[in-house]
């Protein structure tokens, strides 16, 4: 049998993939192995943001003390 002009058995259409253009997402490598560390890495980037601005807070705004 012919599909996509290449010769394949009826049990095994692996070839016909050949065919088709590579899809612009298969060269992503994901940064994180699986949901938990995903998780973790934003949550540890979302505590460095707080962290940051926190101190932008203080810096820009002194806390007066009682006299």
């Amino acid at each position: 049998m012919q599909k996509r002009g290449v010769f394949v058995d009826a049990e095994d259409f692996l070839p016909v993939t050949s065919t088709y253009p590579k899809h612009p997402l298969s060269d992503v490598v994901p940064h994180a192995v699986n949901v938990e560390e995903m998780k973790g890495q934003r949550r540890g980037a979302y505590k460095e943001d707080v962290f940051a601005k926190s101190l932008a807070h203080e810096a820009h705004n002194l806390k007066v003390g009682k006299k």
